[in-house]
Order: C-alpha cells, then structure tokens, then sequence
C-alpha cells in the first residue's frame, strides 16, 4: 500500500521542479509585481494552491478529487504558459513528459484503489486517462531521448 501512496505523490514531487523554476523565470510583459504577467501569476496560484488541495485530498481518501488534482497538473503541463522562457531552465523538456507519465501512473493505481472499493463503474473512465497519458508521455519521453542522442 505503501507503493501505491509513492506513486500518486510522485507527480506532485516532481511538479515542485517547474514550479520552482517558474517563479524563477520573468515575464516578457512585467504586469503584476513587476515581474509576471497576469496569466503566469493566475499559473503560480493555480500551482500553490494545487499541493495543498492533493495532501487535503489524500488525507479525506476523495479518489475522484485526487484525480482531479492529477488531471489539473496534466494539463497545466501541457498548457503551460511561456514555455519559450522556461526553456533555459535545464532538462525542463524532460520533465513535463515525465510528470504526465508519473501522473499516469498515479491514476492507475487510484484506479485499483476504486477496484477494491467496489466501484466498478468508475474504474473505466480513470484506465482509460491513465493508459493514454502513459502512452502519450512515454512517446514524448522516448522522442526526448532519440532527439537528444541523435544530436
């Protein structure tokens, strides 16, 4: 069981590293505080307020709200503004496909834990995320790695 807590706070721990790196990186359009634009600094919430929500989560055992929290770093993942700036950030190309994969992975085993709640119609929806975002990340991880080592 212990296994399992590791792998949904995985995603979370390896999320801290953009998140770090973000507040590090400026705006090109300083806005709010002087550094951020107003869509980075509605990021930088959404990113502070994103760990509390997961452990407040985990601590009720709400398995949708957990997978909410996933999905939402996925996404913001995906979406994440100014990525152009965050490229000087060392290996910041490596991990967002590894947060999407490690989330993946969360989802999976929140998803053995409805198996053994007995809730058979939510077990479907939540596979299925899981096995397309560790499919879609591991070819971005795996396309990382072949354009890396070809050049």
């Amino acid at each position: 069981m212990k296994t399992v807590q590791l792998l949904q706070w995985l995603p979370i721990v390896l999320y801290l590293y953009p998140v770090i790196a973000g507040f590090t990186v400026n705006s090109e359009t300083a806005t709010v505080l002087g550094k951020y634009s107003t869509s980075w600094f509605v990021f930088h919430l959404i990113n502070v307020c994103t760990f509390p929500a997961f452990y407040w989560l985990a601590k009720k055992r709400h398995l949708f709200g957990k997978c909410a929290v996933l999905i939402l770093i996925c996404i913001a993942t995906v979406f994440t503004l100014a990525k152009g700036q965050m490229r000087a950030v060392a290996g910041i190309e490596l991990i967002w496909p590894l947060i999407r994969l490690t989330a993946g992975f969360g989802l999976l085993t929140i998803g053995a834990e409805f198996f053994e709640a007995n809730r058979k119609y939510s077990i479907l929806p939540v596979i299925l995320v899981s096995v397309g975002l560790i499919a879609f990340s591991a070819t971005d991880v795996v396309a990382w790695g072949v354009e890396r080592f070809t050049s």
